[in-house]
């Protein structure tokens, strides 16, 4: 077990930016199991190795404002009373997620297990990473709070919770943001009814 067992990969996420503005998206990771609620495991753990690669102190910035922009729409109390888009929360620019495309800049990200342990690995591209990095999180976040439908309040009332603790805590500590990203995650599956 631990370092030297072999990953175990379960799905994998491909963002293609065609451009500022628009990205294609392949989306491979499995729907939620009895083992575990895979697309919110991915979203906010891909989140939280995203916002560990913002040199300090962007990355708190990009929290601050996801953190304002999901205030203003999200009861705190009840995960099902706000179901809009999750694009624009962390990124800046309008965007929108197209059927299909090669991109120019690519963003890519995989689920796996080492031991007992799901983790997530990312690729970026090169160029305008503060934008992408942005775009990123939002895509990804928005591809899951879609394929949850009408229980997809579940994923903004999560990320209000994660970025809360996230802004409380800093943002630059990848370990410390893949923990909370589990926790975030877990609550919000226990708000879709995934979790007892």
């Amino acid at each position: 077990m631990g370092l030297f067992t072999r990953k175990r990969v379960v799905g994998t996420m491909c963002l293609d930016f065609l451009s500022k503005s628009e990205v294609a998206v392949k989306d491979e990771v499995p729907d939620a199991t009895q083992e575990a609620p895979y697309p919110l495991w991915f979203a906010f753990l891909y989140a939280g190795k995203m916002l560990s690669n913002f040199p300090p102190p962007t990355g708190q910035g990009v929290v601050s404002k996801a953190l304002s922009a999901l205030s203003s729409r999200v009861d705190s109390n009840d995960p099902h009373a706000y179901n809009g888009s999750m694009l624009g929360v962390c990124c800046e620019r309008p965007l929108n997620i197209v059927a299909s495309g090669t991109g120019r800049w690519v963003y890519s990200g995989e689920l796996f297990y080492k031991g007992d342990n799901l983790l997530v690995n990312t690729h970026i591209a090169r160029g305008d990473e503060d934008h992408f990095h942005r775009a990123a999180i939002d895509t990804v976040f928005e591809v899951v709070r879609r394929r949850l439908h009408d229980k997809g309040g579940a994923v903004p009332f999560g990320a209000l919770g994660y970025f809360a603790v996230l802004e409380k805590y800093g943002c630059d500590n990848l370990l410390r943001n893949l923990q909370f990203a589990a926790s975030a995650a877990t609550h919000a599956a226990a708000a879709t009814g995934w979790l007892g």
